[in-house]
């Protein structure tokens, strides 16, 4: 797996000697010169179906034992072991060759085969059951396919995550005995994955997509590694300080190949266009599926920046959904006037800097001595002081619903660590009067 390639580095006057820090590992990033992926890369493998429509390549987990009771090929022996989970997140699972997985403390390896006619002979198999998946690639959207399959001896097809096909019985392998409900290839990836239960002898299957007249679908691609771009998901940040700021990051799936994990981040939102961005960093090596924390050394004092997340491999490019933004100045909050009252109420005043106004500062709240939105009313949490503002003023309003006796409470509002620095002013009191 080649590394992907990035612009150099670029930081403006004010960041200079800006660098990005990982939990486990840190690397000064002064450019992007993209690291060798650990432990060799993965083969792009593409192939046909055959003149019939038949799928010959497959990726395959060795026989798990699961006892004599299969060997009745009863619905009630058979329909706990395709309902089980086997190994952790196999219902989600993109295998490719070489994944290794765990079932009942035994290590197993997924392994790419290729039968040389429509059948794949699974071989002899005792009471066990094997697990398959091809990866199934359509040009378009394609309504109204069928999948036709054979099975030696039971088998549950699912395709895309849904069960389309289940059947119970001993047999041998007899292509097309068994036909789905229309399906939908969509454009793109579509993940087929079948689960034989075998009870003795010889066990196998076979598969194909065909239209309403029973004719192949052509033009369809098989792939034993999943192409597919990693997700991640901006995990938002916190331990803002005057020249540092942590961003956390969710890779949520990586695909066959592990990805390189970027901030781009700047005083202006750069979108998905990484060129638009004053500056990034990666960590120093690519990632699989989990949550990281990454450290900035940002460089600016009193003004709002933006950042956004974003993750890369061999099969693509994933941006978070949208950009975040933090500040490295103080949050501060006082009361407008120490007592409030319905017929005059006081207000806690929320305030940044008057030079990081340029976008939304949601601000984290703990509001204690009476009950929000029952002692008075509600008052937001967070709350956001908007863009262009450097202060909001949040009304503490008492309410007719006040709890026990009718003396007054003090209210106090504290600011709670956030994407800003919490100033010496993070709390405030005030006195309710109930009405």
């Amino acid at each position: 797996m080649r590394a992907p390639s990035f612009p150099a580095f670029r930081r403006p006057a004010v960041a200079r000697g800006a660098a990005l820090f990982a939990v486990a590992a840190l690397q000064a990033v002064s450019s992007f010169s993209a690291p060798a992926a650990a432990g060799g890369g993965f083969q792009d493998r593409q192939f046909d179906t055959d003149g019939d429509g038949y799928i010959r390549n497959w990726l395959s987990l060795p026989p798990i034992g699961l006892g004599p009771a299969v060997a009745s090929h009863s619905e009630a022996a058979e329909k706990p072991f395709f309902n089980r989970e086997f190994f952790k997140g196999q219902k989600a699972a993109m295998p490719f060759e070489g994944w290794k997985v765990v079932v009942g403390g035994k290590t197993l390896e997924w392994k790419i085969v290729a039968p040389g006619g429509p059948i794949w002979d699974m071989g002899q198999v005792e009471n066990a059951i094997v697990f398959g998946v091809a990866y199934v690639v359509a040009t378009q959207n394609m309504r109204d396919v069928f999948l036709l399959i054979g099975s030696d001896d039971s088998s549950c097809w699912t395709l895309n995550g849904a069960e389309v096909i289940r059947i119970h019985g001993g047999r041998g392998v007899k292509p097309d005995e068994n036909r789905s409900g229309p399906l939908t290839l969509k454009q793109g990836l579509n993940v087929l994955t079948v689960a034989v239960i075998n009870g003795s002898g010889s066990c196998g299957a076979c598969a194909r997509f065909v239209d309403r007249s029973g004719k192949p679908v052509r033009g369809l691609k098989i792939l034993t590694v999943p192409r597919r771009a990693p997700e991640i998901v901006d995990g938002g940040v916190c331990d803002v300080t005057a020249d540092k700021a942590t961003i956390q990051a969710e890779l949520r799936t990586v695909g066959a190949a592990q990805a390189w994990v970027f901030v781009y981040y700047g005083r202006r939102d750069g979108g998905t266009n990484k060129n638009a961005w004053a500056m990034s960093g990666r960590l120093k090596d690519p990632k699989d599926a989990g949550v990281y924390r990454v450290r900035i050394l940002h460089g600016s004092t009193n003004a709002m920046l933006r950042y956004r997340v974003c993750a890369t491999n061999a099969f693509g490019v994933a941006w978070a959904e949208s950009s975040g933004s933090f500040m490295p100045g103080l949050v501060e909050v006082r009361a407008s006037r120490r007592e409030s009252t319905e017929a005059r109420p006081a207000s806690f005043v929320i305030s940044r800097p008057l030079t990081a106004t340029n976008a939304p500062l949601a601000v984290n709240l703990q509001i204690s001595g009476g009950v929000n939105g029952l002692d008075f009313d509600l008052i937001d949490n967070p709350v956001t002081i908007p863009a262009g503002a450097a202060e909001i003023n949040q009304p503490l309003i008492p309410s007719s619903g006040w709890r026990g006796d009718m003396r007054p409470k003090f209210i106090t509002l504290e600011i709670l660590p956030g994407g800003y620095i919490v100033g010496e002013s993070k709390s405030a009191a005030i006195l309710a009067r109930p009405r």
